[in-house]
C-alpha cells in the first residue's frame, strides 16, 4: 500500500510540475513515466502522459519551424545585401575594363587574361585584341565566343560578325571576310557602311550575281556614292561590264560581248579582263588577226593554259598548223579536264589524231589538274538559265539588271567537267581507239565479154568465201583476210573459122571451152590516218585450170592517194590468157604480167590532178611470147562538191578531162600456139571526159557512180600466126577509131551493225567490143560495229575483182 502511494506521488508530482510553465519534463522523462505506469497497470494515468508527450512534440516542432524561419530571413537579408554589393563591384569593374578596351586595350587584356574564360570575357578579349591590332588573337577569342550559348542571345551578335569580317580582312583571308560580311548583309544590312556595301558588291560580282550588285548600289544614295572610293567604284563598273560580256559570249552573241568589252574599257582603259573579253569576242567573230594581237599582249602577264589554247585556236582558224600545234603543246601542260578535252578536239580537227588520243589518255588517267583561274574562260560550254532578253543592265550607269543565277558558277563548271569526262571524251576516245572485229564475207561476180566463141568471148563466174579480222579507227585501220575464190569460165564452143583461130583445123570434141578452179589468197591491208598505207596480196592462178597454178602477188606502199606498187597478176581477158589451152598435147597460155606502178596526185580545195604510170616489164605465160607494156593515165579535175551550193549534198563529185595512153611491144591478141589471147595494141589512145560521184542517201545507204566517155583509137601491128614456128603466115594488123564509154556503180546498204549488202555493176562499150559485169557482197560481223560503212567501202577498194573493174 505504501509502495502504491509512493508511485502515485511520483506520478502526480510531475503532472503538477507540468502545469507550471517554469517547469518542463523532457521527452525521455515522460517516456520513462509512461513505461512505469503501464508496468503497474495504471493505464489511465499512462494515457494522460502519452497525451502530454504528443503535445510536447507538436510544440517542439512549432518552435523549431519558427527558429528556422527566423534564421532564413536573417540569412536572406544578408545574401541580398551581398549580391547587390557584388553586382555594384562587378559593374564598376566592367566599366573599368571596357574603358581600358577603348583607351588601353593592353591593360584590359592583362586584367582579362587572369580571369576565367567566361563568354563575356571571351567577347571582351576578342574586342580588346582587335583594338590592339592583334587580329589573329581577336579571331580566336571572337570565334570561341560565337560557339557559346550566350552568343545566340546576344543582341549585338551581328556586330561581332562584322568585327570578325574586318579581322579576317586585315589578315588577308578573303574567303572568311566574304563569309561574315554576307552574314551581316543578309540579316542586318543597316549595320554596314557604304564602303562595306561596296566590298560586298565585289563579292557578288565575283560570284556572277549581277542583280545583287545592282541591289546594293541602288541602296546607296547619290551622296553616299560620291563619298565612296572613286577608283574602287570605277573598277566595279568595269568588272560588271566584263561579267555581262562573258554572259553574252556564252550565249553566242559575240557582237554584244565585244560591245561590253569596249564599255568596260571606257571606265578602265587598260583593264586586262576587258582586253581578254575583247580578244575572245574577236576570235569568235573570226577577226583572227585582231584576236592574236590581243592574246599575245595578254600572254605576257597571264600565261595560263586557256590563253595558250586561244592562241592555238586562232592560228588553227588562220590555217597555220605549226603555230597552232606549238601553243597546244604549251596549253596541255597544266590544263584542267574540260580544257584537255577541247585540246584533244583541236588536235583532232588539225588531223593530229595520235596527239588527240594521247591527250585523251592523259585525261582518262586523271593527269589533268583543275585550275581555278581557267574556269571562267571555259564557261562557254555551260548552258546558263538566262536568255539574252533577261540580261538587264545597271540603271546607275544607264543599264538594267540581270536575272539571279540559279546555282553557283563554279559548281556548274565542275559539273560540266564531270559530264565531259563521262561522255564527250569517252566518245572521241572510242573513235580514235577504234574496234577490232571479225566476220565472214560472201561474194558473187559474173561478167560477159563479147568476142568469138571459143576465143575472145568469155562468160565468167566467181564465188568468194572470206574470213577476216580487222581494226577500224580514226587513227589507223588494218584488215587481215584469207579466203577462196571459186571460178567457172566458159568461152563457148568455137564455130566455123574460129577452130583455126584456136590452133585446130577442124572441130575437136576434146577442146576445153569451160574450166573450174579455185584460188586461195591472203590479204593484209594497213592504213594510218596521216595517209601512210600498205597492202600485201598473195594468191595463185586457179588450181584446176588447164595449166598448173602460178604465184601472183601485189605489194603496195602509199601516202594518201599516192603510191608505188610492185605486182604480178594474171590477165583475165580470155580463157586462154587466164586458164591456158591444150591442143594435141601442146599447152600454152595462163599469162601473168609483172611490173611496177606509180601514182601521183595533187589536190587543193577545188582542183586536183592525178597521174598514173604503169610499166609491165615482163608479160609471159607458158609457151607464149614475152611482151612488155607501158600505160599512162592523166586526170585533171574539178571538185564540184566544194564549189557551189548546188552540189552541197554530194560528199564527192569530181569531173574533168581524161587522157589514157597504152603501148605493148608485140601484138599477141590471138589464140594459136604461142599467143597470149589478150588485147595488146602497139598504140592505144583515149581522150574523153570522166566524172565520179559519191552520195550518202541516208546513214545506212551510200552510192557511187563513175563514168567515162570519149574518143579512142588504137593500132595493132601484123603478127605471126605461130610465133615459135618458121611459118611465114601473119595475122593482119588492125587500126580503128571510134567512140567509147564506160560506167561503174555500186550501192552499199547496212541492215544493222552486223550485216551489210553491197551490189555493183560495170559496163564498157565501143565498136565491136563490150563487157558487162555485176556482183555483190554479203558481209556479216560476229559482233556489231559503228564503222561498218567505212569498212565496206574500203573492202571494195582492196577487193581484187572490184579493182579490176573500177
Amino acid at each position: 500500500m505504501v509502495k502504491r502511494r509512493v508511485i502515485s506521488l511520483l506520478i502526480y508530482i510531475p503532472l503538477l510540475l507540468v502545469s507550471f510553465p517554469t517547469f518542463s519534463l523532457t521527452e525521455n522523462e515522460i517516456i520513462r513515466i509512461i513505461k512505469k505506469l503501464e508496468e503497474e497497470g495504471l493505464y489511465e494515468e499512462a494515457k494522460k502522459y502519452k497525451e502530454l508527450l504528443k503535445n510536447k512534440k507538436i510544440e517542439e516542432r512549432r518552435e523549431s519551424s519558427e527558429n528556422t524561419q527566423k534564421k532564413e530571413e536573417k540569412k536572406g537579408k544578408l545574401k541580398k545585401q551581398s549580391k547587390k554589393e557584388k553586382s555594384k563591384r562587378k559593374l564598376k569593374e566592367s566599366l573599368v575594363i571596357w574603358k581600358y578596351i577603348q583607351e588601353d586595350p593592353q591593360k584590359a587584356i592583362e586584367i582579362l587574361e587572369r580571369k576565367p574564360k567566361t563568354p563575356d570575357n571571351l567577347k571582351a578579349l576578342g574586342i580588346a585584341y582587335y583594338n590592339l591590332g592583334d587580329y589573329f588573337k581577336a579571331i580566336e577569342y571572337l570565334k570561341n565566343y560565337t560557339k557559346t550559348k550566350k552568343f545566340k542571345r546576344d543582341k549585338d551578335k551581328y556586330r561581332i560578325y562584322l568585327l570578325l569580317a574586318y579581322a579576317y580582312k586585315n589578315v588577308l583571308d578573303e574567303k572568311n571576310f566574304k563569309k561574315y560580311m554576307l552574314k551581316v548583309y543578309r540579316s542586318k544590312p543597316e549595320l554596314l557602311t557604304p564602303a562595306d556595301k561596296l566590298s560586298i558588291a565585289f563579292v557578288f560580282l565575283n560570284e556572277g550575281q549581277l542583280d545583287k550588285v545592282r541591289e546594293i548600289i541602288n541602296s546607296l544614295s547619290s551622296e553616299e556614292l560620291r563619298k565612296l572610293d572613286s577608283e574602287a567604284l570605277l573598277n566595279l563598273y568595269a568588272l560588271y561590264y566584263v561579267k555581262k560580256g562573258y554572259l553574252f559570249l556564252k550565249k553566242g552573241n559575240y557582237e554584244k560581248a565585244y560591245e561590253y568589252a569596249k564599255r568596260a574599257q571606257k571606265y578602265r582603259p587598260n583593264m586586262r579582263e576587258a582586253m581578254e573579253l575583247e580578244a575572245w569576242a574577236l576570235l569568235n567573230l573570226e577577226d583572227y588577226d585582231g584576236a592574236l594581237k590581243l592574246f599575245k599582249e595578254i600572254v605576257k602577264y597571264k600565261e595560263t593554259p586557256s590563253i595558250y589554247y586561244a592562241l592555238a585556236l586562232a592560228y588553227a582558224k588562220k590555217g597555220d598548223k605549226n603555230e597552232a600545234e606549238k601553243y597546244l603543246k604549251l596549253a596541255e601542260k597544266e590544263a584542267d579536264r574540260l580544257l584537255m578535252y577541247k585540246i584533244a578536239q583541236l588536235y583532232y580537227a588539225l588531223g593530229e589524231k595520235e596527239d588527240a588520243l594521247r591527250v585523251l589518255n592523259k585525261l582518262k588517267k586523271g593527269y589533268a589538274k583543275v585550275q581555278k583561274e581557267d574556269m571562267f574562260e571555259l564557261a562557254e560550254e555551260i548552258e546558263e538559265v538566262e536568255t539574252e532578253e533577261e540580261l538587264k543592265e545597271l540603271p546607275f550607269i544607264g543599264e538594267e539588271s540581270s536575272k539571279e543565277k540559279k546555282e553557283n558558277f563554279k559548281k556548274k563548271i565542275r559539273k560540266e567537267v564531270r559530264k565531259e569526262n563521262s561522255s564527250y571524251s569517252y566518245v572521241l576516245m572510242e573513235k580514235l581507239k577504234g574496234e577490232v572485229k571479225s566476220g565472214l564475207r560472201f561474194g558473187l561476180f559474173s561478167s560477159f565479154k563479147s568476142g568469138e566463141k571459143g576465143a575472145g568471148a568469155l562468160f565468167s563466174h566467181r564465188f568468194t568465201l572470206e574470213v577476216f579480222r580487222l581494226k577500224e579507227s580514226e587513227i589507223k585501220a588494218y584488215d587481215l583476210a584469207t579466203g577462196l575464190d571459186f571460178y567457172y569460165l566458159d568461152s563457148g564452143k568455137p564455130e566455123g573459122n574460129t577452130w583455126a583461130n584456136v590452133g585446130l583445123g577442124e572441130e575437136d570434141d576434146s577442146y576445153k571451152s569451160s574450166v573450174y578452179g579455185v584460188s586461195p589468197y591472203v590479204r593484209i591491208y594497213y592504213i594510218h590516218y596521216k595517209g601512210i598505207s600498205g597492202e600485201i596480196y598473195l594468191s595463185t592462178t586457179p588450181i584446176g585450170f588447164v595449166l598448173s597454178p602460178e604465184l601472183v602477188y601485189n605489194f603496195r606502199l602509199g601516202y594518201k592517194k599516192n603510191y608505188i606498187e610492185i605486182y604480178k597478176e594474171p590477165i583475165k581477158e580470155s580463157l586462154l590468157s587466164f586458164s591456158g589451152n591444150e591442143v594435141n598435147g601442146l599447152k600454152w597460155g595462163r599469162v601473168t604480167k609483172e611490173g611496177i606502178s606509180l601514182r601521183l596526185e595533187l589536190q587543193s580545195k577545188f582542183f586536183g590532178i592525178s597521174l598514173k604510170n604503169k610499166y609491165s616489164y615482163r608479160i609471159k605465160g607458158e609457151n607464149t611470147i614475152e611482151n612488155k607494156a607501158f600505160e599512162l593515165t592523166l586526170l585533171p579535175y574539178v571538185q564540184l562538191h566544194n564549189t557551189t551550193e548546188m552540189f552541197e549534198g554530194y560528199e564527192h563529185f569530181i569531173v574533168g578531162p581524161m587522157l589514157f595512153y597504152q603501148a605493148f611491144d608485140k601484138n599477141t591478141n590471138f589464140y594459136t600456139f604461142g599467143h597470149g589471147g589478150y588485147f595488146s595494141p602497139q598504140r592505144f589512145l583515149l581522150v574523153g571526159i570522166f566524172g565520179d560521184i559519191r552520195k550518202k542517201f541516208s546513214k545506212d545507204t551510200v552510192g557511187r557512180l563513175s563514168g567515162t566517155i570519149g574518143f579512142l583509137s588504137f593500132e595493132e601491128e601484123p603478127t605471126r600466126n605461130f610465133p615459135f614456128s618458121d611459118d611465114s603466115t601473119y595475122y593482119n594488123g588492125k587500126s580503128e577509131k571510134t567512140l567509147g564509154y564506160s560506167l561503174r556503180a555500186y550501192l552499199i546498204h547496212l541492215f544493222d551493225r552486223k550485216l551489210s549488202i553491197t551490189g555493183f555493176v560495170a559496163f564498157d562499150n565501143s565498136k565491136d567490143y563490150s563487157v558487162i559485169g555485176a556482183g555483190g557482197f554479203i558481209t556479216y560481223y560476229f559482233s556489231g560495229t559503228d564503222y561498218l560503212m567505212n569498212i565496206e567501202e574500203r573492202s571494195l577498194k582492196t577487193n581484187e575483182y572490184f579493182k579490176e573493174i573500177f
